[in-house]
C-alpha cells in the first residue's frame, strides 16, 4: 500500500512538472511619448514623435501610414522616434492629417496633425507678429541717417540672441532721419513713425534689400525656408503698429504687428576702451607675424601689421595688433624708430593708426586679450603716445607707451624674431589684410546682425 501510494505521488508530481505555466507572455506594447496632437505652421516643417515599446517580438518593425502622402511624408523611423515632413500649405484654408503607427498588430496610437492655412487678403499671405526685437545703430552704419534694425516674428529669441523654433521671422533694415537719442534715456527709443520703401540707397524713408531677409524656422530652430531676399515693399509705422508689405519670391506677404515700438540701444559706445586703469602688457612667451603689405596707403612708406600673439596652447593673453608705416619704401628698410599714433592715414615715417571700428569690426591699432583663446576680455584702441622699435639682427624689440581713449597707459615690450610675410604671400583670401587687421567685436555687434 505504501509501495502504490509513492507512485502515485510521484506520477502525480511528473504530470504537474510537464504542464505548461498559466502565466502568459507579456505582449508588446507601444506607448506614445509625444502630443497626439500637433500643430504645424502654414511654412511646414519637420515634424518629431517619440514612442517607448515594450517587449520587442523578433522580425516584427514599427510601421508607420500616413492619412496624407500628398503633404506628410516619413523622413526618419528610429527606434524611438518618428520624423515626418510636412510640406508647406499653399492654400488659405488649414488642412489635418493622421498617422497611424503600429507594431505586430496588437498595438498601436494615432497622432493628428493640424496645419495652418494662409489667411488671404486679395491673394496675399497675411501674418501676425507678436514679437519685435530690434537695435538702433543710430549713424554707425551710414552718416546723415538713423538706422534701425528689427524682426518681425511670431516667437522672437531667446537670452543668447538666437531665433527661436518653429517661428517665422522678417528681418528688415530702416533708415530715418537722424533723431539723436539720448543714451541716457536709451529706453524710450522706438522705431519712428513714417513710411519706408525698399531701396538700396540707404537714406531716409527706406530700408535696404542688402540686410534684409525672410525665414522660417523648423522644430529644431534650423531654418526649413533659408534667409531669402525681399525684392519690393513698404513699411508703415503708426505709434504702436507696424504693418508690411512685402513681396517675396513671388509673393505678398502681409505682416502687421500692434504692441510696443521700443529698440535696444546697440549704438557703438562713446569709449572703446574696456580698461579700468593703467595696464602693464605681459608678452612674455609671444610671437609676432609681421605682415608686409608695400605702399598700401600711397604715402611713400612701407607698410607693416605687426600682429603680437601669445603663443600658447589655448591661446589665452594679451594681443596687440599695429597698422604702421616704416622709415623708408622698401622692405629692407630697417625698421628701427619712434612711431607716432596718428588719427589719420599714416604720411610720414615712423606712424601708426589709431584704432578705430569700422563696420562693427576693430582697424588700425588695438590692444585686446582674451581669457581662453576665443572669447574678448579687455580691450583697448591706440589713440595716443608711442612706441620704439629697435633692431639686434634679425631680432627686434618693441617697446609701449600707449596712451587709449579713456586715458589709460598701456606700456610693455616685446623682444623676438618675427615671421615676416612678403607681399607675394597675400595670394589667398585667407592672407588678406582684412582678416588680421579687422577683427570682429561681438562685443559692439549685434550677433542678429549680418553688416
Amino acid at each position: 500500500m505504501k509501495k502504490l501510494l509513492i507512485s502515485a505521488i510521484v506520477a502525480l508530481l511528473a504530470i504537474v512538472g510537464c504542464e505548461k505555466s498559466n502565466t502568459p507572455a507579456a505582449e508588446a506594447e507601444l506607448t506614445l511619448t509625444s502630443s497626439s496632437e500637433v500643430s504645424v505652421s502654414q511654412d511646414g516643417g519637420d515634424v518629431t514623435i517619440t514612442y517607448e515599446l515594450s517587449n520587442p517580438i523578433d522580425g516584427e518593425e514599427v510601421l508607420v501610414n500616413i492619412s496624407t502622402p500628398e503633404w506628410v511624408s516619413l523622413k526618419e523611423n528610429n527606434e524611438t522616434s518618428i520624423v515626418l515632413t510636412v510640406e508647406p500649405n499653399d492654400g488659405s484654408e488649414p488642412r489635418e492629417s493622421s498617422v497611424f503607427v503600429s507594431y505586430a498588430d496588437v498595438t498601436s496610437f494615432t497622432v493628428d496633425l493640424n496645419q495652418e492655412g494662409g489667411s488671404q487678403e486679395g491673394g496675399s499671405i497675411q501674418r501676425t507678429a507678436t514679437d519685435l526685437t530690434g537695435f538702433y545703430y543710430g549713424e554707425d552704419y551710414e552718416e546723415g541717417v538713423d538706422n534701425f534694425f528689427i524682426h518681425l516674428s511670431d516667437k522672437g529669441f531667446d537670452a543668447d540672441g538666437s531665433a527661436l523654433a518653429d517661428g517665422f521671422f522678417y528681418r528688415l533694415d530702416i533708415y530715418s532721419e537722424v533723431l539723436n537719442y539720448s543714451r541716457e534715456n536709451a529706453d524710450e527709443i522706438v522705431v519712428p513713425v513714417g513710411t519706408y520703401t525698399l531701396e538700396d540707397t540707404f537714406t531716409a524713408g527706406t530700408f535696404s534689400q542688402y540686410y534684409s531677409s525672410y525665414w522660417v524656422n523648423g522644430p529644431d530652430a534650423i531654418p526649413v525656408i533659408d534667409h531669402t531676399i525681399i525684392d519690393a515693399g513698404t513699411i508703415t509705422v503708426t505709434e504702436n503698429s507696424i504693418r508690411a508689405e512685402l513681396i517675396i519670391a513671388g509673393e505678398t506677404h502681409i505682416v502687421t504687428y500692434e504692441g510696443s515700438l521700443v529698440v535696444d540701444d546697440g549704438r557703438r559706445p562713446e569709449f572703446l576702451s574696456t580698461l579700468t586703469d593703467d595696464y602693464t602688457l605681459d608678452l612674455s612667451n609671444h610671437g609676432m607675424d609681421l605682415e608686409a603689405y608695400g605702399d598700401y596707403f600711397g604715402c611713400g612708406y612701407y607698410n607693416y601689421i605687426a600682429f603680437i600673439y601669445p603663443e600658447s596652447e589655448d591661446g589665452a593673453g594679451d594681443y596687440i595688433s599695429i597698422d604702421m608705416v616704416s622709415t623708408g619704401p622698401t622692405l629692407e628698410d630697417t625698421l628701427e624708430g619712434t612711431y607716432t599714433i596718428v588719427d589719420h592715414n599714416p604720411n610720414a615715417p615712423c606712424q601708426a593708426t589709431i584704432g578705430f571700428l569700422e563696420n562693427g569690426y576693430m582697424a588700425g591699432s588695438w590692444f585686446f586679450n582674451s581669457p581662453d583663446g576665443f572669447d574678448y576680455g579687455d580691450i583697448a584702441p591706440f589713440i595716443d603716445g608711442s612706441f620704439t622699435i629697435t633692431e639686434n639682427g634679425e631680432e627686434l624689440t618693441i617697446s609701449f607707451e600707449i596712451i587709449d581713449d579713456l586715458g589709460n597707459n598701456i606700456t610693455g615690450s616685446w623682444t623676438g624674431t618675427p615671421t615676416v610675410y612678403s607681399e607675394e604671400d597675400f595670394t589667398s583670401a585667407s592672407r588678406a589684410k582684412a582678416t588680421r587687421n579687422y577683427v570682429e567685436l561681438s562685443n559692439y555687434k549685434c550677433v542678429k546682425r549680418v553688416k
